[in-house]
Formats: structure tokens, sequence, C-alpha cells
């Protein structure tokens, strides 16, 4: 996902830095990661039959291994039958967000980042999604 690091209610700590989409460790120790996705549509246009089944993954990158490393992840299922019914202007608007947070061990240097399973369905809203880290 796209984030703004400084506009709004977004802020950085000191020692916490932001490049190409990711939130940068500055120095080893235990943190707490936190994420949450809002999403939002109308009717289910995404989904070819039965539920749409939305994704939100935390992963960790670091130079020392080529591939990135799954952290937190969480999914939602929405489009239940009753926005299935009727045409695309009487198709119901459907909401749900994903919250992710879970003690972590980080290194200096590791990346995180989100990554989303429909990204043109993100509630990008004041409070809707937002993504950080903290030393404990």
């Amino acid at each position: 996902l796209d984030w703004e690091p400084l506009k709004g209610q977004a802020f950085l700590q000191k020692e916490v830095g932001f490049l190409d989409r990711s939130l940068i460790i500055p120095k080893p120790g235990i943190y707490y990661i936190y994420c949450q996705v809002g999403f939002r549509g109308r009717g289910c246009n995404d989904a070819v039959s039965g539920p749409l089944a939305l994704s939100s993954r935390v992963l960790q990158r670091q130079d020392s291994y080529p591939e990135p490393i799954l952290l937190l992840a969480g999914v939602e299922s929405v489009c239940g039958e009753q926005q299935w019914q009727g045409t695309a202007s009487e198709k119901r608007v459907w909401y749900t967000s994903i919250s992710l947070g879970a003690l972590v061990q980080l290194d200096e240097k590791q990346r995180l980042y989100v990554n989303v399973s429909h990204p043109q369905h993100v509630d990008y809203r004041d409070g809707k999604t937002f993504f950080g880290v903290t030393m404990i």
C-alpha cells in the first residue's frame, strides 16, 4: 500500500525511517507492529461467485534474505447474498476492516510493508487505514 508519512494524522518517530512504502527499523529490539486496513465497495463485481475474500498482510524484508517474510495476516469475507441482488445502483455499499497487531523481534534496517488483496477497495479516509511500529 501507498502511505503518507507526514500529512493528516501521519507521523514518524525520530528513528523510524520511511522509504519506498516501507517502515525501516532503526535498531534491534522488540517492537509492537499494528495495522488496520479499511475496505469499502458497492455490490460484488470483483467476486466471480460467492463471497469476496479480502486480505491484508504485514511483511518483512531484509537484505540478507531474498524473499519477504510474513509477519501478520488477516482475511475478511464480504458480499453475502444481499449484496448480489438488484441493479448496479441498487447494490448495497459494504464496509469492513482487518486489524492486526503483534510483538515481534526485529533487527536494524529491516523493512516492513503492507500488502492487500484488493487495493481498489482500500478506504484511505482518516482513521480507516493505518500502519505503524513502536519499540517496546
